[in-house]
């Protein structure tokens, strides 16, 4: 059994939101180290730390970044990826010694991400999923807008390196719920994505007004009701628990929204082109969720 202590190391792969609320998270108790692209979030990291919002309240943590480069991610005891779905393809073949790390954890949207996971040596591979809301206000500040859970499950393996981190580190503000089934707990997720993000970068509004529009409230249940018809999920269970998600990042605006506002693509092919995958595998139609599709790939597309 592994020891923990503070001579544990982290990597980060990802300097977003997510990113930075897991590093700021983590870094109290352990050696974090974010790998990020760009130099100058890596100098202002390094030189004034991460600065956590949360409630009003500010949080200077010290932090260590590096570039991201293929010999810098060796020998972590547990590499966290939170990059977008889209650049895993590219960042796994550009680096290798990702297979070094003894545990790794991914944390994206959607399950397009899945067919990838295969393809690494590591003993222990876990996947999560983030109910939190984040917000990055600079490159090295970060507002903690919406306190969800994080939930994680084996995918490859079971080291308890990933349990012994994140239970020392778990507070009310960051919660930790450990998970069995990777497929369902993904599956679930998928569908809150599926609801949430589509709708709020067509409509352009924030998470809560879903559900204080009463007009979008009732295309909220019409696409619901599409994408829980190509799984098998418990209606009314997870129902409300899409409701949930909108009441508490209510403020938010959710991570596709973002990506269009900012000119990036979305993660749009992995939550809803995966859902018209597995309907067109079985044959379900799916009218509101193919415009919704294609809507968001063509402001993607205007962005351009």
């Amino acid at each position: 059994m592994w020891l923990v202590g503070v001579d544990m190391k982290v990597g980060i792969i990802g300097a977003g939101a997510i990113g930075l609320l897991f590093a700021s998270y983590i870094a109290p108790t352990y050696n974090v180290t974010i790998y990020t692209r760009k130099l100058d979030q890596k100098e202002l990291l390094n030189k004034e730390g991460l600065l956590l919002i949360r409630n009003g309240q500010k949080f200077n943590l010290k932090i260590s970044a590096e570039i991201l480069q293929n010999q810098s991610i060796e020998r972590l005891d547990l590499l966290i990826i939170a990059v977008k779905q889209y650049h895993l393809p590219d960042l796994i073949v550009q680096y290798p010694s990702i297979n070094q790390a003894k545990s790794i954890l991914f944390i994206q949207n959607g399950m397009g991400h899945i067919q990838y996971l295969d393809k690494l040596n590591n003993d222990s591979i876990c996947v999560g999923v983030v109910e939190h809301g984040a917000m990055l206000l600079t490159s090295h500040t970060l507002e903690h807008t919406g306190v969800g859970r994080t939930k994680i499950s084996p995918f490859k393996g079971c080291s308890s390196i990933v349990s012994n981190i994140f239970t020392t580190v778990e507070t009310e503000n960051f919660p930790f719920v450990f998970e069995e089934d990777w497929s369902q707990m993904l599956t679930e997720k998928l569908v809150v994505n599926s609801v949430i993000n589509p709708l709020t970068s067509v409509y352009r509004v924030t998470n809560g007004e879903l559900v204080r529009n009463r007009f979008f409230f009732e295309t909220m249940k019409v696409l619901f009701n599409e994408v829980i018809s190509v799984f098998s999920c418990e209606n009314r269970e997870l129902w409300d628990r899409v409701v949930e998600v909108c009441n508490k990042t209510s403020i938010n605006r959710s991570s596709m929204l973002k990506d269009l506002e900012e000119g990036r693509l979305t993660e749009i092919d992995a939550i809803l082109g995966y859902v018209l995958e597995i309907g067109k595998r079985k044959e379900i139609d799916l009218p509101l969720t193919n415009f919704l599709y294609h809507s968001i790939k063509g402001l993607e597309k205007r962005g351009d």
